[in-house]
């Protein structure tokens, strides 16, 4: 990968604030990236510490700001009102791929070989939520694959598939929708992937 991914805390001080209490003051959750810069970074704004295509240091990823989350309600339609906290942010080789904490995956940056799961090979410089995998609750990606794990144990996969990365088989070199993995895992409740450069 050449970049970096994190995510933080920021607390700032509320109307009534100015004492030295963390109940004086108001938290929001910020992703922070640096490394090659592009889409992959999350930002709309090119900083002024990026010489040569590279940030140097951590600057807030905009693109997170205000995101809203669609989920399925008792009559099985969708809705867009929930705001988006993310609990993990990998980075792969050119790609950005965020877990939010009710399990949907969100993913952005370069997508030459469909390793954004979007259905298309155009790159994101914000973040897309995907429908498909819900509930995961892992996720390991690689230079431009991506696999996730959901809460019942399914592996799902998508991305460039050339070297054998995503465990599908079919002939295709890449897979631009998740795919779930099938072969001698199926049926077997995966915990955790960890995936490589080719290789998970």
């Amino acid at each position: 990968s050449h970049h970096t991914l994190a995510l933080a805390i920021r607390k700032d001080n509320n109307k009534d604030g100015g004492k030295d209490n963390d109940n004086e003051f108001q938290s929001e959750q910020v992703g922070l990236s640096w490394g090659a810069w592009d889409t992959r970074l999350g930002s709309s704004r090119r900083p002024t510490t990026t010489t040569l295509s590279t940030c140097w240091e951590p600057m807030i990823m905009t693109k997170l700001q205000k995101l809203k989350s669609f989920a399925t309600n008792e009559n099985n339609s969708t809705t867009s009102t929930l705001s988006v906290l993310f609990q993990s942010m990998h980075a792969g080789g050119s790609h950005s791929i965020g877990l939010d904490k009710f399990g949907y995956i969100w993913s952005f940056g370069n997508n030459n070989f469909g390793q954004l799961g979007l259905g298309h090979i155009k790159p994101m410089s914000t973040p897309k939520q995907l429908k498909l995998p819900i509930n995961v609750h892992n996720v390991s990606v690689g230079e431009r694959h991506t696999i996730v794990v959901t809460s019942v144990g399914n592996v799902w996969s998508f991305g460039d598939n050339s070297d054998g990365s995503l465990g599908l088989t079919g002939g295709l070199s890449c897979r631009i929708v998740p795919r779930i993995v099938m072969g001698s895992i199926h049926g077997t409740k995966i915990k955790r992937v960890i995936s490589g450069r080719k290789i998970s």
